[in-house]
């Protein structure tokens, strides 16, 4: 049996920022019908001269022609398969709105939504990319000097006629994590031997190519889907907890009250 379980942060810049201004229809036309290396007229043009461009015929193995066009198998990343697992990630923030990533075992992180990077009137730094090339750890002395980390996470607890476990949702929780990059959508999958529930997480943002507005929103969709595959009855609960982000730097500078409120209605809950 499966049970999906849908979830949206949405992820607001706090600094300032100039107004939007879209150039839309002028600059970003419809595409216009796109065709494949395996249409006749494409593979026309690359075996025959173009209109005096390119007169000299090229030859090109049709079968290799029709190969570009060939869809290939995604891969999967593992702790086993990549050494670099623990930095492993995919932007999955709406353009232009700020950065977090999807890193490679399903968690939010790298978050950069509060313009601190920015600095005087150039816009950022030169040094971009800094977080890369030293990648900063969680409780290190440099956690604040390029990029804001919010504390953000997600756990399941299963019961059964035997026992309870709770256990979270990243590569310290499940004994086999996958993840897929398919920008704009990332896929991660938890299993382990002695979890009763295979955990199957679909995360992105609104995209819409062609369209800026549509592909702007300050949200992160997280889906996540729950299998059972024990044989027998089990009770799940999948809770989140996620850091109160508002005023990383000026928090510790003066006396400050974070607070937030619940809300629920038919069909969902949030908390802003």
């Amino acid at each position: 049996m499966k049970t999906s379980f849908l979830f949206v942060v949405l992820i607001f810049s706090l600094g300032q920022s100039a107004p939007r201004s879209w150039a839309g229809d002028l600059f970003n036309p419809s595409p216009a019908t796109l065709e494949t290396p395996g249409d006749g007229a494409s593979f026309q043009r690359l075996t025959v001269n173009s209109g005096g461009k390119t007169p000299t015929e090229k030859k090109l193995d049709p079968a290799w022609v029709n190969s570009l066009a060939d869809r290939g198998e995604p891969e999967s990343y593992t702790k086993e398969n990549s050494k670099d697992f623990s930095y492993l990630g995919m932007p999955i923030g709406g353009i232009g709105s700020g950065e977090v990533y999807l890193s490679g075992d399903g968690r939010l992180w790298e978050w950069d939504i509060f313009n601190t990077r920015a600095g005087g009137g150039d816009g950022f730094p030169v040094n971009l990319g800094d977080a890369y090339k030293t990648p900063h750890v969680v409780g290190a002395a440099n956690d604040n000097q390029f990029q804001s980390l919010v504390a953000q996470g997600f756990a399941l607890r299963t019961k059964t006629s035997s026992q309870v476990d709770i256990r979270t949702l990243d590569k310290d929780g499940f004994a086999d994590v996958r993840f897929r990059g398919q920008y704009p959508i990332g896929y991660v999958e938890y299993t382990d031997p002695a979890c009763p529930v295979h955990v199957g997480l679909e995360a992105f943002s609104p995209f819409n190519p062609g369209s800026v507005a549509d592909s702007t929103y300050p949200a992160t969709v997280l889906n996540y889907t729950l299998t059972n595959t024990s044989g027998q009855p089990v009770e799940c609960t999948l809770g989140g907890w996620l850091e109160n982000g508002v005023a990383p730097a000026s928090r510790s500078q003066a006396p400050l009250r974070l607070c937030a409120k619940a809300e629920k209605d038919q069909g969902y809950a949030l908390i802003g």
